[in-house]
């Protein structure tokens, strides 16, 4: 019989999937519905606003929350036709080295894979609506962090990692 592989691909820019009930419902579902989790983490070019943290960050916090997880990342393509045959390739190659299996990307906005579609991705899908809700988004999570006066040593420590690293003179000229 063949291992069923079930794929999530997003962003997860938040301190904690918790945080977020669309993602911990969309990442129990398909972890239900599959002996393996692939998490493929979209990858910005450059840090952002809207994706704030690194790859490195994301996949500690699957290897705290989700540990049996497989997590990798999916940077981001000059255009939605390079991005899905990148997603199929990195997708094929896990694929093979599970073998025999099969894969299904699983996907809680119609966004991603409408995108998979227009462009001829090669794999199953299934659209999970009911699992995802306009009440939760992260860039709501994250501008609600955002606006906490909190301070423990984590911050602080974060803090002065992003001037040293010269990301506070630009987060400060673009504020």
């Amino acid at each position: 019989m063949k291992k069923r592989i079930g794929v999530v691909v997003g962003r997860f820019q938040v301190p904690h999937l918790a945080l977020h009930p669309g993602y911990r419902a969309l990442l129990a579902h398909v972890a239900h519905e599959n002996e393996v989790v692939l998490v493929l983490l979209g990858e910005a070019s450059q840090p952002n606003q809207r994706n704030p943290l690194s790859f490195r960050h994301r996949r500690a916090m699957f290897a705290e929350e989700y540990p049996a997880f497989r997590v990798l990342p999916l940077p981001d393509e000059p255009s939605d036709a390079r991005w899905v045959r990148h997603l199929d390739t990195l997708v094929a190659s896990v694929l093979l080295a599970e073998a025999p299996a099969i894969g299904r990307l699983y996907g809680g906005r119609a966004g991603f894979l409408d995108t998979y579609h227009r462009h001829d991705g090669q794999f199953a899908t299934r659209f999970l609506p009911d699992l995802t809700s306009p009440a939760y988004c992260a860039s709501d999570i994250r501008r609600r962090i955002g606006q906490e006066q909190r301070s423990s040593a984590d911050i602080r420590t974060g803090l002065i990692q992003a001037w040293e690293r010269g990301l506070g003179a630009v987060a400060q000229r673009s504020g």
